[in-house]
């Protein structure tokens, strides 16, 4: 149980690092804006939001990546429905400075 909540603990922070990283101003807002457009122009922008564009969207595609990555085989479902539960958290506390741009 420790070990799915210590790995659920470091994706979620993972994956807001990558998230707060694609707001305006900051290191990949441009390289993911493009992204979004390219995806929007191919009429699939819905898969933006599990990409960058959704800190609760983002836990499904990547804790599967990490899962992959992984060499220590961590129960994917449990793992992903704690890092989706962590992130609802983290957004509820960070929601006043989340750009409205995103």
């Amino acid at each position: 149980m420790e070990k799915i909540i210590l790995t659920s603990i470091i994706i979620s922070l993972i994956i807001t690092a990558i998230y707060a990283t694609t707001w305006p101003g900051m290191i990949f807002h441009n390289p993911t804006s493009g992204i979004k457009d390219l995806l929007e122009a191919k009429k699939i922008g819905v898969v933006y939001k599990p990409l960058f564009g959704c800190l609760i969207c983002m836990s499904s595609f990547w804790t599967f990546i990490a899962w992959l990555i992984s060499m220590d085989g961590f129960h994917l479902i449990w793992v992903m429905l704690c890092v989706a539960g962590i992130n609802t958290i983290i957004t509820a506390l960070i929601k006043d400075i989340i750009p409205d741009e995103m």
